[in-house]
């Protein structure tokens, strides 16, 4: 069978649980395909064992040295950006899609969540949408001068 080349066409994956590393590569190649003229991904993951994910441009600061191995986390840096985000017990999903195909990244932002608000509707579940805190701008440790 012939796979479709239709750019608003959606692959869903699933993939259960991986290790951090593994997330992290899969997340990777995934938009990678997309940025090659594949078609747009949403998929979904669980972490396994427990990881500590910092985003593409957070320094590493305190998590220089990976934790105790008997705490049993891995510490991996995601291909987005953000803070350090522990992932345990949980479903995680990633997004991968042609840069502008649902407008900047304000409309991008509402129209994944909006989606993900809907499809968790549909299932009974209730869902409450917060807007994002804006920054501030200018200034130092959140002060605006």
């Amino acid at each position: 069978m012939m796979e479709s080349t239709r750019r608003d066409e959606w692959r869903l994956i699933e993939t259960g649980p991986l290790c951090g590393a593994e997330n992290m590569a899969l997340d990777q190649a995934l938009l990678e395909s997309v940025q090659a003229g594949g078609r747009p991904v949403l998929r979904f993951y669980r972490w396994s064992p427990p990881c500590l994910s910092l985003g593409r441009n957070q320094p590493w600061g305190p998590w220089a040295a990976p934790p105790p191995a008997e705490y049993g986390v891995a510490v991996v840096r995601r291909p987005t950006g953000g803070g350090a985000v522990y992932h345990d017990r949980e479903l995680t999903y990633a997004v991968a899609i042609p840069i502008g195909m649902l407008g900047g990244p304000r409309a991008t932002y509402f129209a994944i969540h909006g989606g993900l608000g809907a499809g968790l509707r549909q299932l009974g579940v209730p869902v409450e949408t917060a807007l994002p805190s804006p920054r501030p701008r200018g200034g130092k440790g959140g002060r605006v001068e």
